[in-house]
């Protein structure tokens, strides 16, 4: 098991980043380490017996926004699927340019930490510990971040100006 000196704040901060960053469901793994959520099996269409539709071709990754520079900025917890969330509505997460972080939980904590991200994925850790965790990116727009976590909650932020 991954040894802490202060899981809970681990607990927190894995809450808060893929909240914060809509990068989709994580869990822990027996060993108590972070894992990714598989893929889920794709969806064959069943003919219709109406004539095909040329597809759109799907956008070139050259077209797609950033994730990495769309995330860069202050986001604050607006929505949780959490029954009682150890990060409350109203925390914030910050993402810089350097690739450096904060999570701030009011009256609370506030850590610091490093991020990276990786199409979508956000991999991060947070000062106090020895491990890197990861959360998947739901949704990114301008004002909007989702993430997905393993257990399938889900954590909604906004932009803050």
């Amino acid at each position: 098991m991954v040894q802490s000196s202060r899981p809970y704040l681990h607990c927190l901060a894995v809450i808060a980043i893929f909240t914060s960053a809509n990068l989709g469901m994580v869990g822990c793994s027996k060993n108590g380490e972070l894992a990714p959520a598989s893929s889920a099996p794709s969806s064959m269409s069943q003919p219709t017996g109406e004539p095909s539709k040329p597809s759109q071709p799907a956008p070139s990754d050259d077209k797609k926004p950033d994730a990495a520079k769309l995330l860069v900025g202050k986001w604050v917890l607006t929505k949780t699927t959490y029954g009682t969330p150890e990060v409350p509505v109203g925390s914030t997460y910050e993402f810089t340019r350097d690739g450096t972080m904060t999570l701030d939980i009011p009256k609370l904590i506030k850590l610091d930490g490093t991020f990276k991200v990786d199409k979508d994925k956000i991999t991060y850790r947070l000062e106090g510990e020895n491990f890197d965790s990861i959360v998947t990116i739901g949704r990114l727009t301008e004002e909007i971040l989702e993430l997905k976590f393993e257990d399938k909650n889900t954590e909604t932020l906004k932009r803050k100006n």
